[in-house]
């Protein structure tokens, strides 16, 4: 899949903010732009048998979300781009 069709993912961290994942969904969740905020959820990870060979072995996402804080803001300290990237 090339780089003009990667489907989009959110990058997110734990309550530290040094170790961020990219995960391919939040269920019950609708991001804004614009916005930085605060969940409580749960990561689930599902592994896809037999993936096509240029796709994941799995999928990430976030579920049982409960919004803690929603701020207005560009979201700042974020990872180097590749960072995340497995």
């Amino acid at each position: 899949m090339g780089m003009d069709q990667m489907m989009p993912h959110y990058l997110v961290s734990k309550a530290d903010n040094l170790n961020w994942i990219s995960v391919d969904d939040i269920r019950g969740f609708d991001y804004e732009e614009g916005f930085e905020c605060s969940v409580k959820a749960v990561l689930i990870v599902e592994y896809i048998k037999d993936p096509p060979a240029d796709g994941s072995s799995r999928i990430r996402y976030l579920d049982g979300v409960k919004l803690l804080k929603k701020e207005k803001k560009d979201s700042e300290n974020l990872p180097e781009p590749g960072y995340w990237c497995e």
